[in-house]
């Protein structure tokens, strides 16, 4: 009969190599969310901030610093202005197949 042992440190060596790769996903959409921006005066995309609020849970947010709503204004679009998103399609790009 075959016997299959697991190697506890394994397991935790793989988990700590998972949050690793994963926590560079958070990264990679701000960097590309900044790209698809718009461009007026530049203060959108230098509003851009990524955050771990716990072990592999991260933050990414636009509009920081800013005394409007241009951020949520400019990816969900208002009445008198068409949406010109960038956070979500910096996000479908990322992801994990």
């Amino acid at each position: 009969m075959a016997r299959v042992e697991i190697d506890r440190a394994g397991m935790a060596r793989l988990a700590d190599h998972v949050l690793r790769r994963a926590s560079e996903i958070p990264l990679a959409i701000a960097v590309d969310a900044e790209a698809l921006a718009p461009i007026r005066t530049g203060a959108l995309r230098a509003s851009a901030d990524v955050a771990e609020i716990g072990r592999g849970v991260w933050r990414i947010s636009f509009g920081k610093g800013l005394p409007d709503g241009r951020a949520v204004y400019q990816e969900l679009g208002t009445s008198k202005m068409r949406a010109q998103p960038y956070l979500r399609p910096a996000a479908y790009q990322q992801r994990a197949l």
